[in-house]
């Protein structure tokens, strides 16, 4: 019999919370035994939506590792406390799966809770873009932010990444002419990889991926692979590891996301203090 993978979501920080606790409440080989955040009100959407009942609920860490003793815990902090909160879990001895904040109110646009959209979205190119440039490091970054009037933090970004082999640029904005997740601005979002015998481009949602090679530079479209188990969501991606030893891909990936946290961290010390700056780290 397979085991049941117990796991804890632990602070409420950052809305996709509840996305993670619906893929481990879908996935086969896995149960909610906890949740916890200091604010109760937080906690109440989901208790509800995943019947748990009161002692699964807790305001207290503590408590809810030494009496659920999960597996694996979810953690959804504000990027201001990634640190801290890896400080409290892992002596515990508990995997732990870090989500990215994205938008969360209480600290969108708060400079002391690590606001902004560099420190809000880059994470997101940086870290697949390593991924797609198969792990290497850049020597140097250029960071640069808007300063808009009456905010503390950036709603615009642009990190130059200069790489052995040529630059590369990361862009991030807050209030794109369209949601993008409705319809696409201009210019798209997505990637676009230039190699030396062709071309790639991968924007959001579409159903097509665009390719010029030196025998058909007019371009071409191929479409996009389904994402079929166990890619296709982080939980049952780290549960497909752990049960059968298969390495983890992608943005899972320790080495692979360090570099891409590398980056934001150097591109924000240099947009603050306006000049490039060896990679940090």
């Amino acid at each position: 019999m397979s085991k049941k993978w117990r796991i804890a979501g632990i602070n409420f920080d950052h809305f996709h919370m509840g996305d993670l606790l619906r893929q481990t409440s879908e996935h086969p080989n896995a149960e909610i035994v906890g949740i916890c955040d200091e604010q109760p009100a937080r906690l109440v959407d989901a208790t509800r939506h995943f019947s748990l009942a009161p002692h699964q609920v807790f305001t207290d860490y503590r408590a809810c590792m030494e009496q659920t003793k999960p597996d694996i815990v979810i953690l959804c902090p504000a990027a201001s406390n990634h640190g801290d909160w890896v400080s409290k879990i892992a002596p515990f001895g508990t995997h732990i799966i870090m989500e990215k904040p994205e938008k969360a109110a209480s600290w969108f646009y708060s400079k002391a809770q690590g606001g902004g959209s560099l420190l809000d979205y880059m994470g997101y190119g940086t870290t697949l873009g390593t991924w797609h440039l198969g792990g290497q490091a850049p020597l140097e970054v250029t960071g640069v932010w808007d300063e808009p009037a009456g905010l503390e933090v950036d709603e615009h970004a642009v990190a130059i990444i200069r790489y052995s082999f040529g630059l590369s640029k990361s862009e991030t904005r807050w209030g794109t002419f369209t949601d993008p997740w409705t319809h696409q601005p201009q210019p798209k979002c997505g990637f676009v990889l230039k190699g030396t015998d062709g071309t790639i481009s991968c924007y959001d949602y579409e159903p097509t991926v665009r390719v010029q090679t030196r025998a058909r530079p007019e371009g071409y479209e191929i479409p996009v692979d389904p994402v079929l188990a166990p890619n296709r969501n982080p939980v049952e991606h780290v549960i497909h590891h752990l049960e059968t030893g298969a390495p983890l891909i992608g943005p899972l990936r320790l080495d692979i996301s360090r570099i891409g946290q590398q980056i934001v961290d150097t591109a924000f010390q240099s947009a603050r203090e306006k000049r490039t700056l060896k990679l940090v780290g």
